[in-house]
């Protein structure tokens, strides 16, 4: 299992981090993620690259930043 931070998980999909910030946050359909203590946070790839799919299957779109600002 390979762990990302929101800044790595940002990078491996070429979006920024305040862009991670919001999917993890957003009411539905958030992003899943681990807390590790009150601030750190983790992101599973296999479940970015999974939860990503998913999305784009759902709604139609190709573009990241769509689903960035869908809430």
């Amino acid at each position: 299992m390979i762990y990302l931070n929101e800044s790595q998980a940002a990078e491996y999909v070429g979006v920024s981090k305040t862009t991670v910030h919001q999917w993890i946050t957003r009411k539905r359909h958030p992003l899943p993620h681990l807390r590790w203590g009150s601030r750190s946070v983790r992101i599973i790839q296999s479940e970015l690259e999974e939860w990503l799919e998913q999305y784009r299957a759902n709604t139609g779109t190709r573009r990241l930043v769509d689903i960035g600002g869908a809430r």
